[in-house]
């Protein structure tokens, strides 16, 4: 129901295998706690129209939180991930302090009513980094070390917290919502401040020992690329913006300057105009960023690589030097594959937070009883389960 405008009992029967009787006692029971709304009937040939229900987006309410974003962007959405209210503040870095999560929450809670602000079921937030056995945090790009994110999250906030991997979040709003829609083998690569991504595989999420870090892989050894993971050579020390953009001034004459106020984006205009400087760090970037996908093309045999940070809007020109790139190093054995654009933009964080949100609605016990009005949701918080 959650992907579908409307739908019918039938539909319903059919996709869940449910016996009649249970799903009307559920139909019962869901749109007398205003989950479950009729909308219309689907006249019949013989025997009774077919009711048309929905899901009742105002329902419930999530606060989303991108913190890959800076300013840290914040979102209220309803049940359905359709974004009612936004906010802006903060230094991701600064994140440390987590009265600035508070007050985001807040600010964009506050134009609800008390009952709207009642059915706020839940905190999402997609973070950077990689977390340890007690929820601690370390990102290198944000200067955290094993910072206990959740535990001072769950001081300030009186409602459940989710805090997931980014790019996990981000493959999951592809999957939800964008070019990745029912796909069962596919890999996010998001190339921003770091390359790193999610990986899909055989219709869930691929899980090792510790969390993969795929932009973390040499793919120029020998160079002297110094990444902030303390290696050299690794694919976000060349790929990433922050070291396009650096690798561009080096060859102009000016190292360190201007680090902070020129963009990747710049450089990469000023290749499409022709600047041989810019050409040649941007396509260095492209062929690191190629070997790195045909390392994990050849390893999960993706149907789709979704890729996004500063592609969106440069895709007609960095894509096709990308995908010739990764199809020097493919094998007819690794199978047809496509690289595409993310179709979620710039809200991808807050997507992916939103979904994640109402995936941990329908499987934690005490929301989902909530939602379908049985009895009141436990305050709460916990990491997000894989």
């Amino acid at each position: 129901m959650y992907h579908q405008p409307t739908i019918t009992r039938a539909e319903i029967l059919e996709a869940t295998g449910l016996n009649p009787a249970s799903l009307s006692h559920c139909m019962k029971r869901l749109i007398r706690a205003g989950l479950v709304l009729r909308v219309g009937e689907l006249g019949a040939k013989a025997g009774r129209p077919a009711d048309l229900l929905r899901l009742n987006s105002e329902a419930a309410y999530f606060v989303a939180v991108d913190l890959e974003a800076s300013p840290i962007r914040f979102a209220l959405s309803n049940l359905l991930g359709e974004i009612r209210y936004r906010w802006e503040e903060g230094d991701p870095a600064k994140a440390m302090d987590v009265s600035v999560i508070k007050r985001g929450v807040d600010m964009v809670c506050r134009p609800l009513s008390a009952r709207e602000r009642e059915a706020v079921l839940s905190v999402s937030i997609c973070r950077p980094g990689i977390v340890d056995a007690e929820g601690r945090v370390t990102s290198v790009n944000l200067g955290w070390e094993k910072f206990p994110f959740a535990e001072k999250l769950r001081e300030v906030l009186d409602r459940p917290v989710f805090v997931e991997n980014a790019g996990k979040a981000y493959l999951l709003a592809e999957r939800w919502f964008g070019a990745a829609a029912g796909v069962q083998d596919c890999i996010f690569v998001e190339v921003g401040k770091g390359v790193g991504g999610a990986i899909f595989s055989r219709g869930e999420f691929f899980r090792g020992r510790t969390q993969a870090e795929f932009g973390h892989m040499t793919v120029e050894p020998g160079a002297s690329d110094l990444c902030k993971c303390g290696k050299a050579g690794c694919m976000e020390a060349i790929a990433s913006a922050n070291n396009v953009v650096r690798q561009y001034l080096d060859r102009v004459g000016l190292p360190g300057r201007l680090v902070s106020t020129l963009t990747v984006n710049e450089v990469i205009d000023r290749a499409r105009r022709g600047d041989l400087h810019a050409l040649a760090v941007v396509d260095r970037a492209m062929r690191a960023l190629g070997l790195g996908l045909s390392y994990l093309l050849a390893i999960f045999t993706p149907e789709v690589f979704v890729v996004g940070g500063y592609f969106l809007g440069c895709e007609d020109f960095l894509l096709p030097r990308l995908r010739a790139e990764v199809a020097s190093h493919a094998r007819e054995w690794n199978g047809t594959y496509r690289i595409v654009p993310c179709a979620t933009g710039s809200d991808i964080g807050l997507r992916g937070a939103t979904a994640l949100a109402f995936h941990h609605a329908i499987e934690d016990p005490a929301m989902l009883s909530r939602l379908s009005g049985t009895e009141p949701v436990v305050r709460r918080s916990r990491k997000s389960p894989e």
